[in-house]
């Protein structure tokens, strides 16, 4: 392979998925020119083991943990290839899917993001993640393949709007700025904020199904729930208040009007939720304060959107069903109520899209 990638990887106290990968990528000299990890203020003595398994491994540590966006930010900006490949320290991907991915970036040069096809690492043939499309209320929804058998599912390279961030290859292009990550969300919602203003500013993404990813899915203390107890209080915290950053700082304003009630109505739920499953009675409140704290900051960057935009936002909308987390589907009354609210949300949906 001629074009070689400078490879970035976010860490966070994941050392033993962070060895496995560096070990990979190490043997890929053909394919890889320089090896960055960013670690996010890990305590597992991960940092201490890189620098000392992986001498040639270029580690930058923060000073605190800022969250996945901010550090993917500081080893995309140290990265010297024009072909970046971001990894979160959980994903594995061989040789060959690499080589598939930047073989597509040289075929079409419309496009700044090659997407893998990213499956789940306890059943490699089924899709877990592909495109990235999201609710007209803020949330990321299950890609339209997922769970399916990579066997039965379309093989060809297709466009997409959106993409989770785990694992993709991006490459630098004349005239065209990719997008950084808002260093706002700290945590969930950065991958989907990342997307979705690199499409509105003209960068577009293509998936390429025959190139594969693995994701471990490696739970993070305090925020992933991996199907197992309750929902994390944590988790439901920073969804609450990143919703409303995500909402607030891309929708037009016809659309924020239209869409308060209901978001209004889910927070409600949520606090009911919390105060019932959670020890936190509070949780809601405090989201909104954090939420209040950021304003400036998101309000700003809802400004200088428009220095930047050439798709509408209102574009990316989607009015499909909304899932519940499987730990979540335990909840017999949730998972009851769940088919009135999605006919509710799905009607008015309707009437919010005629409108945008």
């Amino acid at each position: 392979m001629s074009k070689k990638i400078s490879a970035v990887i976010v860490n966070y106290n994941n050392k033993k998925d962070i060895v496995e990968l560096l070990s990979a990528l190490i043997e890929m000299k053909d394919t890889v020119q320089e090896i960055i990890v960013v670690d996010d203020c890990s305590t597992d003595n991960g940092p201490e083991l890189i620098r000392r398994l992986f001498p040639s491994v270029l580690l930058l540590t923060t000073s605190t943990n800022s969250g996945p966006g901010s550090a993917r930010n500081i080893g995309i900006r140290q990265a010297k290839s024009k072909l970046v490949l971001c990894l979160d320290s959980d994903m594995e991907i061989q040789a060959k899917d690499i080589e598939r991915l930047v073989s597509h970036s040289v075929k079409n040069t419309n496009y700044q993001f090659y997407i893998p096809r990213i499956v789940f690492s306890s059943n490699r043939k089924l899709i877990q993640h592909e495109d990235c499309p999201f609710h007209y209320l803020g949330f990321s929804l299950r890609c339209s393949n997922y769970g399916k058998n990579i066997q039965d599912c379309d093989s060809t390279a297709r466009a997409i709007d959106t993409f989770q961030s785990g694992c993709f290859l991006f490459v630098r292009r004349p005239n065209h700025t990719v997008r950084p990550f808002d260093e706002n969300y700290f945590y969930g919602f950065e991958d989907l904020d990342f997307s979705f203003q690199n499409t509105i500013a003209g960068n577009r993404a293509i998936l390429i199904p025959t190139a594969i990813a693995c994701h471990k899915n490696t739970p993070t203390q305090g925020l992933s729930f991996k199907n197992k107890g309750k929902y994390p209080t944590r988790r439901l915290f920073y969804i609450v208040r990143n919703k409303w950053i995500f909402v607030l700082k891309n929708y037009p304003i016809t659309t924020l009007v239209l869409i308060l009630p209901l978001e209004l109505m889910l927070d409600a739920g949520t606090a009911l939720y919390s105060t019932l499953y959670t020890n936190d009675k509070f949780l809601v409140l405090k989201s909104y304060a954090s939420l209040m704290r950021a304003m400036p900051n998101v309000l700003s960057r809802r400004r200088n959107r428009c220095s930047y935009q050439l798709n509408s936002p209102a574009a990316l909308i989607k009015n499909k069903p909304m899932p519940l987390p499987q730990v979540l589907e335990k909840q017999t009354l949730l998972s009851s109520l769940l088919p009135y609210l999605n006919k509710l949300l799905f009607a008015y949906g309707k009437y919010i899209l005629r409108l945008k």
